[in-house]
């Protein structure tokens, strides 16, 4: 089945639900669009390109694909076979309020692999432990969250 590209104006008038979201329907690729709402549900087979942002409690249907850089929301369910960068999600967790910025770090199980997202930084376990190093003492609000989300992903 051929994907519709949805654009803006068409993903503007859809109606919002009871719980104010919007239904995606199947098969859509949502790439012109960056930002979604809170409880916003799609449809099996839709496709986001990169640096998409999704409010808290958004659903995705079996086999969505995200590009480089998303954002999600608490709560956010993936259905199976979802891919981030190409990798399989199995697995996101995130602490909110870090450092004195207040930031958001998320942990991404990715077909086996973790990857952090803090701000603007994006990669892997290692390459985020050396950035917080050079930058913070030892023992610092990043460092422990980044040892709380290992062990929830890991459990």
């Amino acid at each position: 089945m051929q994907k519709h590209l949805m654009t803006q104006a068409e993903f503007d008038a859809l109606p919002r639900d009871a719980c104010g979201g919007k239904r995606v329907p199947a098969y859509t690729d949502l790439s012109l669009i960056t930002t979604f709402g809170d409880c916003s549900s799609f449809g099996e087979r839709c496709s986001f390109g990169e640096r998409c942002s999704f409010g808290e409690s958004c659903s995705f249907g079996e086999s969505c694909s995200f590009g480089e850089r998303c954002s999600f929301g608490e709560r956010c369910s993936f259905g199976e076979s979802s891919t981030l960068n190409e990798l399989k999600i199995l697995d996101i967790r995130s602490c909110e309020g870090i450092g004195s910025h207040k930031r958001k770090v998320t942990c991404w199980n990715l077909g086996g692999r973790l990857f952090f997202q803090a701000g603007c930084f994006w990669g892997t376990q290692e390459e985020l432990e050396k950035a917080v190093a050079a930058k913070y003492p030892i023992d610092n609000e990043y460092t422990k969250a980044i040892n709380f989300l290992v062990t929830l992903i890991n459990k």
